[in-house]
């Protein structure tokens, strides 16, 4: 069992975001995040992060979508399958072959884990969520639970267990 972090995820993310956003004539993404999804995409086009007013709760993509009408929903856990498809190919060219076992990731929208499903689809994936860590934190309204629970083993690290 290998536990895989990759810190260049985020930015291979933003890379086929922009390209993404950018081709179809999105001026500027909204992007809820801790910090670190929003940070990337805004090296390569304007990016605005609510997040850093703070929040009272998870915001579905249909809030974000009637708020911010003009501006492309990067939210992780947000983007459409195509370009999560898009992601598991960069992964997947980033990372090269991952041996076929179990291979643990940390996860907190579901979106990291569930591109390299796609990409490694024989890969036995465990998404370890961390309620110690706001970026990994699990959150009960995100739009891909059901779909990693259904694709993945889970594992949940309480506050204060580690």
């Amino acid at each position: 069992m290998i536990r895989l972090e990759f810190p260049e995820r985020k930015r291979l993310r933003a890379r086929v975001v922009s390209e993404y956003a950018l081709a179809a004539g999105y001026r500027e993404c909204i992007c809820f995040s801790c910090g670190h999804a929003s940070a990337a995409l805004a090296e390569f086009m304007p990016t605005f992060n609510p997040c850093e007013a703070g929040l009272d709760h998870w915001y579905t993509p249909e809030e974000i979508h009637r708020r911010y009408l003009d501006r492309f929903d990067a939210t992780s856990g947000h983007l459409p399958l195509f370009l999560m498809q898009r992601l598991a190919e960069r992964f997947y060219y980033y990372l090269a072959p991952l041996d076929q076992g179990t291979v643990v990731v940390p996860s907190g929208s579901g979106e990291t884990i569930l591109c390299l499903k796609l990409a490694y689809p024989a890969v036995n994936f465990v998404a370890e969520y961390d309620n110690n860590k706001p970026w990994l934190r699990y959150e009960e309204s995100a739009p891909l639970n059901a779909v990693v629970g259904a694709l993945c083993q889970v594992v949940h690290i309480k506050e204060n267990e580690r």
